[in-house]
């Protein structure tokens, strides 16, 4: 079962449906009208799960508490199913609120948090990270501290991984290379 949640039209459900065809795909958008349905493809207002794979292109950065959205889908997957998330937290267009910006850098910290594994990202979309989720239980108080961490923090742990990015380039540091 494939979660795409807030998936609009049903442009991604559609297309995981023409590689997957016996794929059972939900589409959660509760703002969306509704897209021609399939047998497989199905729209709901909301996560219903459990799932084996949720997908989140381009929505985390539109909301008011990412974070709880995020948590929202790991509650609704299944233990050892796979959360994929692609999303843009930089002011490239209006739409993008200035208070998710800080999980730009923080985004997979927080995650594994609320008890993912970063697996990786997906080849030519290196903004699509890919996490497993290993445990059922989420612990609301580490993430809470994480994330108030992290917004409070977020301009100078910018800095230093600008900074840490630029040395590597120079060659006068290897901070992410094993």
């Amino acid at each position: 079962d494939i979660a795409d949640y807030g998936g609009g039209y049903g442009a991604l459900a559609r297309k995981i449906n023409h590689y997957s065809p016996g794929a059972k795909i939900e589409l959660i958008d509760p703002f969306s009208a509704k897209p021609s349905e399939t047998s497989n493809i199905k729209t709901v207002a909301e996560l219903k799960g459990p799932y084996d794979v949720v997908i989140a292109q381009d929505v985390l950065e539109h909301l008011e508490d990412p974070i709880k959205t995020a948590c929202e889908m790991i509650e609704h997957l299944k233990k050892g199913g796979h959360l994929i998330f692609a999303n843009c937290f930089y002011p490239v267009i209006k739409c993008h609120l200035p208070q998710t910006f800080y999980l730009r850098h923080s985004f997979p910290i927080i995650m594994k948090a609320a008890g993912l594994k970063f697996v990786g990202c997906i080849s030519g979309a290196e903004h699509a990270l890919v996490f497993l989720k290993e445990s059922e239980n989420i612990n609301y108080k580490k993430l809470s501290g994480f994330a108030n961490f992290f917004k409070k923090y977020h301009k100078p742990i910018d800095l230093l991984i600008r900074l840490m990015i630029f040395f590597e380039k120079i060659g006068k540091a290897n901070f992410f290379k094993k």
